[in-house]
């Protein structure tokens, strides 16, 4: 399914070519004058959260529905077998934070007419991030971006990368200053 989604996929806006996506000029779906019904709006709680979600708040209106999802890597798929015991205290305690954080970013970025519906849920994060826009119907992702470029994402990719190549709507990426 995710494969025949591919085509479908927009860049709108932030990381660059270089990432495997094509240059935001050429396939822009959505401005700054573009408002959508619902938006998925994923945040990793990093300072940059906040920076996120403001920008997330340009293509919505009150009637929008907004869904704030933080993903929890799923700590079996990062341990693998080098691990005998499944961490799961570790795992509840992560979720239960990612949950307070979600709240504390609600307080603090939304006003009283617009609340949006708060999720953590434990997974890969590019895949949940995809599959949480496929489930909500959302017309619009919106994340963060990162300035770093880790070796690993030459090989495997980024979250961003493969949300941007695998989302059915489009995809709005918010540079790291």
């Amino acid at each position: 399914m995710l494969k025949n989604q591919r085509k479908h996929s927009r860049r709108i806006s932030g990381s660059s070519p270089k990432d495997g996506a094509s240059p935001a000029s050429e396939n822009a779906a959505l401005d700054s004058e573009s408002r959508v019904s619902r938006v998925l709006v994923a945040v990793d709680l990093s300072d940059r959260s906040d920076r996120v979600i403001r920008q997330a708040r340009r293509f919505v209106t009150k009637d929008s529905d907004v869904i704030l999802l933080h993903v929890v890597c799923d700590l079996d798929s990062l341990l693998g077998p080098y691990v005998c015991e499944k961490p799961e205290k570790l795992q509840a305690d992560l979720v239960i934070e990612g949950k307070a954080q979600l709240q504390r970013l609600t307080a603090e970025c939304f006003s009283g007419d617009m609340r949006p519906k708060e999720l953590v849920v434990t997974g890969v994060p590019w895949s949940e991030i995809v599959g949480t826009a496929i489930r909500h119907r959302a017309d619009a992702i919106v994340l963060g971006g990162h300035a770093e470029d880790k070796p690993e994402h030459r090989i495997l990719g980024s979250t961003v990368t493969r949300v941007v190549r695998h989302a059915g709507c489009p995809v709005v990426v918010v540079p790291s200053e």
